[in-house]
């Protein structure tokens, strides 16, 4: 008897010891025995990743789910997440009770490549092959990952989009050409004025403006198109924010009413001003021009 009572005792205490500990699976390839890590240490390297996803163009539900999946696995169980239009918003449960901390992520550019990789980060996670350390580490690596493709490349490749819709519209191939050049000037700039840091809405205007501005000069030079009103109704469309559309229509289905009307405000907004930056550079070459 004193045997059994001595080894109910053992395990008691092996239990004690352990339940401090975050055990993993053993096919995972991370320590099976880990210190877990705080709750204020791990949020802080959660809330960064979200305010990363939200900032390149990630809708509310994947920064959420983020939010809550990263929190339960790295060791800070998340009470609340409300995700507003540039703002995280995170309850969560410390050792002196429910806390609340707030993150300011107003959005800055789309990188889907970049949110492809937080996507494959999050399942690691879950599966637990990735501990906080690692993902500290992967996400300061994902953040500092230069993109795919240059600005030139990008600009030459939303010109040919651009070009493909002149030619949809039926224009002519002097048309296109003249939609392909004012295109990709009018992407050139818009990145070199977001590399400043110039208002979305000013840098829309201005890219408009350059677009028809280019087109108008090489068809009025040239005067080889019979089809310019193709050219001049495709060398802005680049300018259209549809990925803020998409998210602001899946914001909506998936249940965050209040992001989506702001990301279609803003939508809005950006095409109200890139056709007053088009206007403007018509009225004005329409008066210089003989």
């Amino acid at each position: 008897m004193s045997d059994r009572l001595e080894s109910v005792r053992a395990a008691a205490l092996i239990a004690r010891d352990t339940s401090k500990l975050n055990v993993s699976s053993p096919v995972s390839g991370v320590s099976a025995l880990r210190p877990r890590a705080s709750a204020p240490e791990a949020l802080e390297a959660i809330l960064y990743a979200a305010q990363l996803l939200m900032q390149n163009g990630a809708e509310s539900e994947r920064v959420e789910h983020t939010l809550q999946s990263c929190g339960h696995f790295l060791g800070c169980e998340i009470s609340s997440a409300v995700v507003t239009y540039d703002a995280l918003i995170v309850t969560y449960q410390s050792e002196e009770g429910l806390r609340t901390i707030s993150r300011s992520a107003r959005p800055r550019a789309v990188n889907m490549s970049l949110i492809e990789e937080f996507s494959h980060l999050t399942h690691q996670v879950e599966r637990g092959t990735v501990d906080l350390a690692q993902f500290r580490a992967r996400t300061l690596q994902i953040e500092s990952r230069p993109r795919s493709y240059s600005p030139a490349f990008t600009a030459l490749i939303a010109g040919l989009g651009c070009a493909a819709f002149c030619r949809i519209f039926h224009g002519d191939w002097p048309a296109t050409f003249a939609t392909l050049c004012g295109a990709s000037a009018a992407t050139w700039l818009r990145q070199q004025l977001a590399r400043h840091q110039v208002k979305v809405l000013i840098s829309a205007a201005a890219a408009g403006g350059v677009s028809v501005a280019v087109v108008t000069l090489i068809l009025w030079t040239s005067r080889l198109s019979a089809t310019p009103q193709a050219a001049f109704s495709a060398c802005a469309l680049m300018l259209v924010p549809g990925v803020t559309l998409i998210n602001s229509v899946e914001d909506a289905i998936k249940g965050h009413p209040v992001v989506a009307m702001a990301r279609a405000a803003e939508a809005s907004l950006v095409i109200l001003f890139a056709a007053m930056g088009c206007l403007l550079a018509t009225t004005l070459l329409a008066a210089a021009l003989p």
